[in-house]
């Protein structure tokens, strides 16, 4: 082979190769460009992406409506028979078996916003003061092909930018949770109530008298994985 052919073969072996470097770097680039647009976008309509969300699972129907989920669950859970003898919040005004679940905050929340999360694409059916909670929404989904309501209680009513009607995404931010001891919760400490109402219509009880009527609740630890 002569000299002139081996310099051609090295010289073409050299554009093959830078050829091939600079097209990986391309597809990496555009790859991860491409991905912090996408995540962008989701941040401007304040929704969480599963992807980044380590209190969900990317392939799940429903995302929490809260940070910390179901370790902050430390006083009142689901079907929990409350007295004001054996209730773990002392004191205690309220009576029955509990028809969601209580997420609690970190003390290090006492002062922060704490964001509430719509936990399906769902709609806004009901926002406003309840006695006992404070500010309340309540969206209305599907679970299994059948409507249910997802009831928040103790929330902000003034960080709310929605209306009755509105549409909302799946972790897209909804409130955050009302201030301690204020109106913003009816005097309650700071936490989340939330539940499932099986059905299309307004539920507002917390507490039931007969275990026979949380029956119309679903467990929101069985439906939030």
């Amino acid at each position: 082979m002569s000299k002139t052919i081996k310099i051609i073969i090295i010289i073409i072996s050299i554009l093959i190769a830078a050829t091939i470097t600079s097209l990986a770097i391309y597809f990496v680039f555009f790859s991860d460009e491409t991905k912090t647009s996408q995540q962008n976008f989701k941040q401007n309509l304040n929704i969480i992406d599963p992807d980044t969300d380590t209190n969900s699972e990317a392939q799940s129907q429903f995302i929490t409506p809260i940070q910390n989920f179901t370790t902050n669950q430390t006083k009142k859970t689901f079907g929990q028979f409350i007295t004001a003898q054996n209730s773990p919040v002392q004191p205690e005004r309220f009576y029955g078996f509990h028809t969601g679940v209580d997420i609690e905050i970190n003390s290090d929340q006492i002062n922060q916003d704490v964001p509430v999360l719509a936990v399906e694409d769902s709609e806004v059916v009901y926002l406003g003061f309840v006695a006992g909670y404070g500010g309340v929404i309540i969206l209305q989904g599907q679970i299994d092909n059948q409507p249910a309501t997802f009831l928040y209680g103790h929330i902000k009513l003034s960080s709310v930018s929605l209306s009755v009607g509105d549409q909302v995404a799946r972790g897209q931010q909804i409130a955050v949770l009302g201030n301690e001891y204020s109106d913003e919760t009816d005097g309650e400490r700071k936490h989340l109530h939330f539940a499932i109402h099986k059905g299309s219509s307004i539920e507002l009880r917390g507490y039931v008298s007969n275990q026979s009527e949380l029956d119309s609740w679903y467990n929101p630890n069985e439906i939030i994985k």
